[in-house]
C-alpha cells in the first residue's frame, strides 16, 4: 500500500508561511537491488584501472623531482613546462621562420 507524506520546508526557524513551502511525497515499498557478477567484475576493473593510473603519476613525480624537474620546475617557468609537455607527448614544433616571404609565399610587394 503506498501511504502519502506531507512535509514542510521553512526558510525561517519561525515557520512564517510566507517561508515554507509543503511537500507531498509517495512511500512506496524499497526496491530490491541485487550484486551481479558482470558489476564486481567491472568494478574490479576500474579499481585497478584508478591504481595504475595513480602509480603512474606517482612514478612521473619522482622521476620529474629526481631530476629536477618536478611541480616546482613547471611552476617556474613556462617555457619549461611546454618544452616538458612536448617532450612527453613526442611533439618537436618547428621553429617559424621571420622573413616574409616564408609567412606571405611567394607574393611581391
Amino acid at each position: 500500500m503506498n501511504d502519502v507524506h506531507t512535509f514542510r520546508i521553512c526558510l525561517d526557524a519561525e515557520d512564517n508561511p510566507v517561508n515554507c513551502v509543503d511537500f507531498s511525497m509517495l512511500r512506496r515499498k524499497p526496491t530490491r537491488l541485487e550484486l551481479k557478477l558482470d558489476d564486481i567484475e567491472e568494478f574490479e576493473s576500474i579499481r585497478k584501472d584508478l591504481e595504475t593510473r595513480k602509480k603512474q603519476k606517482e612514478d612521473v613525480e619522482v622521476v620529474g623531482g629526481s631530476d629536477g624537474e618536478g611541480a616546482i620546475g613547471l611552476s617556474s617557468d613556462p617555457k619549461s613546462r611546454e618544452q616538458m609537455i612536448n617532450d612527453r607527448i613526442g611533439y618537436k614544433p618547428q621553429p617559424k621562420p621571420n622573413n616574409r616571404s616564408s609567412q606571405f609565399g611567394s607574393l611581391e610587394f
